[in-house]
């Protein structure tokens, strides 16, 4: 399974045009998809560092997920950057934290040259968000869904199940951090 999973990363990666001296940032959320694709990249000696944002939206489980993945940085031997968000949630929270996310692994991409930005969007987010373009009678490019690459963004683990996520982390007894928000249609 470990085996497949890599293959299936690496070949996104290498039709991206990367290889494993490419120096890569990884946004980690400490939740399971981003811990186990740290930790698969970590482990076949792809150049990587980690970037967390803490957007203090759950009070001391925020700070929790940032102390959590602290942790794995300095387990792994791999490079941390954490990004305290000190400013007040927009009306649309999901938009709010992604601009502020992907505006930030953009200034970190300029200031450390990494090659690429790296996220663990999986099978089940790619239909979730078609289904919500859907839903929101969004056009047809929304309805086509999120790329594996676009740009510097690279999604290398987009046409992987959570079930293959789910055996890799039981297979390493990976430890990961669950966002209680994740039981809450607050956010769709």
């Amino acid at each position: 399974m470990a085996n497949r999973l890599l293959e299936q990363v690496e070949a996104v990666l290498t039709n991206a045009g990367l290889q494993p001296t490419n120096k890569l940032l990884l946004g980690i959320s400490g939740g399971r998809d981003s811990v186990v694709l740290a930790h698969l990249l970590v482990q076949a000696g792809w150049q990587l560092a980690l970037a967390h944002v803490n957007y203090g939206l759950r009070a001391s489980e925020s700070d929790e997920d940032a102390a959590f993945v602290h942790a794995l940085a300095q387990e792994w031997g791999v490079q941390l950057h954490l990004h305290q968000v000190n400013e007040a949630a927009g009306p649309n929270v999901q938009a709010w934290a992604r601009d502020i996310r992907y505006h930030w692994f953009s200034e970190l991409c300029r200031k450390y040259q990494y090659d690429a930005v790296l996220t663990a969007h999986h099978q089940a987010d790619q239909a979730e968000t078609v289904l919500l373009a859907l839903l929101k009678g969004r056009g047809n490019k929304a309805v086509q869904g999120m790329r594996a690459v676009d740009q510097l963004r690279i999604r290398p683990m987009l046409e992987v199940g959570l079930d293959e996520i789910a055996a890799y982390a039981q297979q390493h007894q990976l430890q990961w951090r669950y966002d209680s928000s994740n039981a809450s249609d607050k956010y769709d």
